[in-house]
């Protein structure tokens, strides 16, 4: 798949819409807390999937409970033909941000 779908390569455009919404946030918080900025970018990017896997502001998908809350996810863990439905299923709480600053400040003071 070429540029867009979400297995494929992000396209330009997306990559533009994940660093417009990314970039100020994080230079405007991680450097009060001693981190690059372009590490931060750098692990959202891959995180989020360049911004197309996004949850309540978390690009960087922390687990737990952010400052709005949290988000409980069904994932599949394995495909097991003896599983209700054909797979084993596990859940995941990831933490929700009311803001790009909240989440990058939560995830600076974990780098800490």
């Amino acid at each position: 798949m070429k540029g867009g779908g979400i297995l494929g390569e992000p396209s330009f455009e997306q990559r533009h819409a994940f660093l417009d919404a990314v970039q100020g946030p994080v230079q405007e918080v991680c450097p009060q807390y001693g981190i690059d900025p372009d590490k931060a970018i750098r692990v959202a990017a891959t995180q989020s999937n360049w911004g197309r896997h996004v949850l309540g502001h978390n690009y960087w998908m922390m687990g737990g409970k952010g400052d709005a809350g949290w988000v409980t996810l069904m994932l599949i863990d394995k495909i097991d033909p003896s599983a209700p439905g054909g797979a084993r299923t596990m859940r995941a709480k990831l933490a929700k941000y009311s803001s790009v600053q909240a989440a990058a400040r939560a995830w600076c003071k974990a780098q800490r």
